[in-house]
């Protein structure tokens, strides 16, 4: 499954980014990755919208399900995510670029929640797919985070968590695509213990761009 209207969704972050990049400012433009999917060079975009691709690929969604996005940045998985009669609900906690794109998609399907209000907003049991895509590396208390994502997951559920290995050529590449800062506060290594320590159970793993020390990201699915 490839990403739905990659120009129309690249559009939409445009006009989105247009609109708010002065009042967000850079830290947080950077920080959702924006420069990387929009204006870095050709090899850049290809690693960051690929990624997208591997996500989706490793949810294994299925029509007329229920989808949380945590930390859904600038939306851009949501056309996918609220396509074949899926429900989404969505948060961040800048959702400015994420709510303009969807006004300028027409995404029906997709209902935002404010981040304080999300554990009251997601119901326990009627989620069929939980993703958490480069979010967790910002999060201290990741362990009970993901023991809330589990307990709001339908029998058959998965959490589909992917993040940055924060290797040296991971490194290397944030210097050369112009980043600086550092903003995480773990890895995708210890994330994916965490997820292992709370009972989830592995269910695909994927590698990319490429294995080993040119990993830059790994996406997983979890189930309970």
């Amino acid at each position: 499954m490839m990403m739905i209207a990659p120009e129309e969704t690249r559009a939409a972050m445009r006009a989105a980014v247009a609109d708010y990049e002065a009042q967000l400012g850079s830290e947080t433009i950077d920080e959702m990755a924006v420069p990387s999917y929009l204006r870095r060079g050709l090899v850049s975009r290809h690693v960051f919208w690929r990624k997208l691709h591997w996500i989706i690929q490793v949810a294994e969604l299925k029509p007329d399900t229920r989808v949380f996005d945590f930390g859904c940045g600038t939306g851009v998985l949501l056309p996918t995510l609220s396509a074949d009669g899926r429900s989404v609900q969505a948060t961040d906690l800048h959702l400015e670029l994420a709510r303009r794109l969807v006004e300028q998609m027409k995404l029906e399907r997709v209902s935002f929640v404010a981040p304080e209000d999300w554990e009251a907003q997601v119901p326990d049991g009627r989620i069929d797919t939980v993703i958490a895509a480069n979010v967790l590396e910002h999060i201290e208390d990741r362990r009970t985070l993901l023991t809330k994502f589990a307990d709001r997951l339908t029998s058959g559920g998965r959490i589909v968590i992917s993040g940055p290995t924060e290797n040296a050529m991971y490194k290397l590449g944030r210097k050369l695509v112009g980043f600086s800062g550092d903003y995480h506060v773990t890895t995708i290594h210890h994330i994916l213990d965490d997820a292992r320590a709370v009972g989830l159970r592995q269910l695909r793993l994927k590698r990319w761009p490429l294995p080993g020390p040119a990993c830059l990201y790994q996406i997983a699915a979890f189930g309970k």
